[in-house]
């Protein structure tokens, strides 16, 4: 790291400590801990030592403080080092490299109200996950738009779902505000099932994609679903039985113990069997299989056209008998999955629109505020000035150390009263208050 331009006036005056009140902390530490003499019934002498002593607890008080910030900075920056010296051996960059990412990491924090560390720790793992430097920042910063923006417990979390959702769709980093502005558009229209929309997607990606559909048409599929289904595993399962059944994929889901009761035989006897019973063909003019989205979009514009009898056994093709209550609740519902699907696609510029709005928020403002602080802490990673910081805290805490040997502890003003109602029942003496 480069040499900090800070200086311990600069600690001081952010601690809300300064010279004047060391100054004011000896001159009352001189004042007491001299020889006192004293008559029987001075009561003026009894009042001084009364608000002298409450003075200086007060004083010890806002001293402790600011040694609890001191060490707080001396963590965090020690932290902050911590959390770099991972990410260089994440991504086996330079010292200047990390001094840049450390820098950038201040500015996106400060900006999106999240933690120093929590861009550094994200960028780490992007790294780990084989992402080059540049990319993995681009991620990291991703990833905490997003945890503001979405229904994401934390940045961990917001990094776990958007990683799932790149791989399963096989989508790069110049990719990820689309799937941010996604799911801020369509979290914004089903507020409700937020969270399982996004979770649902992410266990889902790999099966959906595979089944040729769009982020766009998965994020459709799992809007309609999360309000029944509720749970994102139960969602991923759905799904993943449905396109793998709308394949004819009847080995692939026996080795992944996927119940095939009601399955055609084949993909070619599937084919013709949706042909005439719905007049929906599975494959499309290149002689391939259409997405899941697809299919069922076809199927539901004619679901209600269609006699019971029908209905029945096309949802015992394409779902089975453990999502054959869910797919005639999506077959007549279809609509919030277009609906999801479309905003989905239309979403561009969704997530800055939140993140601005989420600017305004208490929580934006503590992020900040926290951001400024490890900004400022992970500048003092100079050895020899977090040394000085604890040498100065050291020398404070000995002289307070000094003081409470004699006196007792020096937290509240009931010292002063304890001592002079001990002197006025003890009569005339002598009383000593030394240093050791």
């Amino acid at each position: 790291m480069s040499e900090p331009k800070i200086t311990l006036k600069a600690i001081l005056d952010a601690s809300g400590i300064g010279k004047a009140d060391i100054a004011k902390i000896q001159k009352q530490l001189d004042r007491y801990l001299v020889t006192i003499h004293m008559e029987p019934d001075d009561t003026d002498f009894l009042e001084s030592m009364k608000e002298g002593l409450s003075e200086l607890s007060s004083l010890v008080s806002n001293v402790t403080g600011s040694l609890d910030q001191f060490q707080k900075l001396a963590e965090e920056a020690i932290g902050i080092s911590i959390s770099l010296d991972k990410l260089r051996s994440a991504s086996s960059a330079s010292s200047s490299d990390m001094q840049k990412c450390f820098n950038e990491a201040c500015a996106s924090a400060k900006r999106l109200g999240a933690s120093v560390s929590s861009i550094i720790n994200a960028t780490t793992q992007w790294s780990l996950a084989g992402y080059s430097l540049p990319d993995a920042k681009k991620l990291a910063e991703a990833a905490a738009l997003y945890k503001n923006i979405s229904s994401s417990a934390d940045m961990d979390a917001a990094t776990g779902s958007l990683a799932s959702i790149l791989a399963g769709f096989r989508l790069g980093a110049d990719d990820v505000m689309r799937v941010i502005d996604s799911f801020s558009a369509v979290e914004s229209r089903f507020q409700e099932s937020g969270a399982s929309i996004s979770k649902g997607l992410g266990l889902s990606a790999h099966a959906l994609h595979e089944a040729g559909n769009s982020l766009e048409e998965a994020i459709g599929l799992i809007a309609a679903a999360a309000p029944i289904l509720q749970s994102p595993d139960d969602i991923a399962a759905t799904y993943e039985a449905i396109s793998l059944r709308l394949r004819g994929a009847r080995e692939e889901m026996e080795n992944l113990g996927i119940e095939t009761d009601g399955m055609a035989a084949t993909a070619t006897a599937l084919r013709q069997e949706m042909l005439a019973l719905s007049g929906v063909d599975i494959i499309d003019g290149q002689g391939t299989f259409k997405p899941t989205y697809q299919v069922l979009d076809e199927l539901a514009s004619k679901w209600q056209g269609l006699s019971k009898a029908q209905q029945e056994s096309i949802t015992n093709l394409v779902a089975g008998s453990e999502q054959k209550s869910y797919f005639s609740s999506l077959m007549s519902g279809f609509d919030a999955a277009r609906l999801a699907a479309d905003t989905a696609t239309n979403s561009t510029g969704a997530a800055q629109k939140a993140q601005e709005e989420y600017e305004q928020s208490i929580q934006s403002s503590l992020g900040r505020l926290e951001a400024s602080f490890q900004s400022f802490a992970g500048n003092l990673m100079d050895s020899d000035f977090l040394k000085g910081i604890m040498d100065f805290g050291t020398g404070i805490i000995n002289v307070m150390d000094a003081v409470t040997d004699k006196i007792g502890t020096l937290s509240t003003a009931g010292i002063g009263l304890g001592i002079a109602a001990g002197m006025k029942n003890t009569g005339k003496r002598r009383m000593s208050i030394r240093p050791s």
